[in-house]
């Protein structure tokens, strides 16, 4: 099983030191919290979205009712930042 530890251990140490991070811009937030909506649909079976990840098993089971709402700001993102992969995720999390 692959487990993300040291990067996980690397942000707690530097969350519990209080060390100062650089601030990204808005957009690379959105790029990454979309890139983890869009990785959690992927491990979802099936074409539903997980309903989230755990550090001793994986990713969850997907979950109906998140993945309606996810399918619904996967369709808004796809708009907004104009990536058409994002419409295939929404698609297919409906089609589910």
């Amino acid at each position: 099983m692959d487990l993300p530890i040291l990067p996980f251990a690397v942000i707690l140490k530097r969350d519990l030191l209080g060390s100062p991070m650089a601030m990204a811009a808005p957009r690379e937030h959105l790029d990454a919290a979309a890139a983890w909506l869009a990785r959690a649909h992927d491990m979802g079976d099936g074409g539903g979205v997980s309903y989230g990840y755990s550090l001793r098993n994986g990713w969850r089971r997907p979950y109906r009712e998140t993945s309606g709402y996810i399918a619904e700001t996967f369709f808004d993102l796809a708009a907004q930042l104009q990536r058409p992969d994002l419409l295939e995720q929404d698609h297919r999390c409906c089609r589910w």
